[in-house]
């Protein structure tokens, strides 16, 4: 719905009034020095996120520069031939207001505007800025807090949970629940330094959900959890957190 004619336009007059202004892709410490600003903002990375995300799409990562400096971010990661997922929009705070972000946004939108789904997560009090460049609202996220050992334990139940697994058929499951192979995330994320992997099984040793519990800069983060009925997600999780010391957060 945007006018990339008149996106087009706004960037050739814009980069005309400062030729220092850069818009790039980012390397790997690139994004290590972006995923500083996003515990600057609280969103508490994790240490080791750097190489599983750069390894899905090494040119989904974009900064903006003045003579050097990085003082904007945005990814843009080609998860299939027809989904985008967008993140890290970050402007440094002494430049905000100042049309950096929105000269940053308009350029990756560029590049990315031929995919069918473009999607990403915005905080609540950005959902219309973002409705007014033809995104649409689909669900609520809704983040949980508390330290391991308070896990309310799990009922009784026959399910087999274990860290021994085929790969190839994990990531066969999370294609089945992802819609499209994430392979080239999914490994470098359960090798991670100070994470756990957690594999629910049935009857017949078929993989029914499976969880990853991982280092952040302020204690724990469980994600990917994934699992097919609210008895086999919850067993997980009370398995995750035991790896734990019980009064880590989660």
């Amino acid at each position: 719905s945007r006018d990339y004619m008149h996106i087009n336009n706004a960037i050739e007059s814009f980069t005309a009034l400062d030729e220092n202004v850069c818009v790039r892709n980012m390397n790997k410490s690139d994004l290590q020095w972006v995923l500083g600003w996003a515990e600057k903002e609280e969103w508490n990375p994790g240490l080791y996120d750097v190489e599983p995300l750069y390894a899905v799409d090494p040119e989904g990562f974009y900064v903006l520069e003045i003579k050097g400096k990085l003082i904007a971010s945005l990814s843009a990661v080609k998860q299939s031939q027809r989904l985008v997922f967008m993140g890290l929009f970050i402007v440094l705070s002494e430049f905000r207001g100042l049309g950096y972000g929105s000269m940053l946004w308009d350029v990756v939108m560029q590049k990315i505007r031929s995919f069918p789904t473009i999607g990403l997560d915005a905080v609540v009090n950005q959902v219309s800025r973002y409705e007014k460049s033809g995104f649409r609202s689909h669900f609520l996220n809704t983040r949980w807090q508390g330290k391991a050992g308070n896990i309310v334990n799990a009922s009784n139940s026959t399910i087999e949970t274990n860290e021994v697994f085929s790969i190839d058929d994990l990531l066969e499951y999370d294609r089945e629940v992802f819609l499209t192979s994430r392979k080239s995330f999914l490994i470098p994320w359960i090798k991670m330094p100070e994470s756990r992997v957690l594999v629910a099984f049935d009857t017949h040793k078929k993989i029914v959900g499976y969880g990853v519990i991982s280092r952040k800069i302020r204690g724990y983060k469980i994600a990917p959890l994934c699992a097919n009925n609210e008895t086999i997600a919850t067993t997980l999780l009370r398995g995750l957190s035991q790896f734990i010391d019980g009064d880590s957060e989660i």
